[in-house]
């Protein structure tokens, strides 16, 4: 079962059922990482971020570009977007999100 559904994503979806798939499989890679303890709310958030991103090169738009070029004179335009290839993955301030803030502050 996905932590996130198809509602929680910022995006527009091309494919629904690419996009279940995918917070079906980015909810396993943090069962995967924090086990059971984590807060089901930062893991509904965190999981539709994941998917996101990864369906950033899916989208028509100019969202998630690291660098864009155009030129007029011979037609080309080039675009690299952050995760070209799609990938799920979890950023650490995710990874702290989902932990919590377990971390003890110490001053001597």
């Amino acid at each position: 079962m996905a932590y996130a559904t198809l509602n929680d994503l910022c995006c527009t979806v091309s494919d629904d059922r690419i996009a279940e798939k995918l917070l079906e499989r980015a909810s396993r890679l943090i069962d995967d990482e924090c086990g059971d303890a984590f807060d089901p709310d930062s893991a509904r958030d965190v999981c539709a971020a994941m998917v996101e991103r990864a369906l950033i090169p899916m989208q028509s738009d100019v969202f998630g570009l690291s660098s864009a070029s155009m030129s007029a004179g011979g037609y080309q335009q080039t675009l690299n977007y952050i995760n070209s290839s799609g990938e799920i993955y979890l950023l650490d301030k995710e990874r702290e999100r989902l932990r919590g803030s377990d971390r003890t502050i110490c001053f001597i």
